[in-house]
């Protein structure tokens, strides 16, 4: 977020106001919200450059939500039963 912070002035020539988009196109002409498809696809291609287990990635891909430490177990229990 702090990278982020200093980006809505330099693209747009103005600071942040209270209703700007926390997370915002950097391609549109005006700070409007990413959209969820981008938002996804983004989180996709990081985890792909990440390496991350192919297990996390579709386990994101199904609910949209990332897996935290205590999924990963389970993640890798129901992996291992369906072997």
């Amino acid at each position: 977020m702090r990278g982020l912070a200093s980006t809505l002035p330099q693209k747009f020539s103005r600071d942040w106001g209270p209703n700007d988009p926390a997370f915002f196109d950097l391609d549109a002409s005006e700070p409007i919200p990413m959209s969820a498809v981008k938002i996804a696809a983004d989180a996709l291609e990081v985890m792909r450059k990440a390496g991350t287990p192919l297990q996390f990635v579709y386990a994101y891909k199904r609910t949209e939500a990332a897996p935290d430490r205590r999924d990963a177990r389970t993640l890798a229990a129901r992996s291992r039963q369906r072997v």
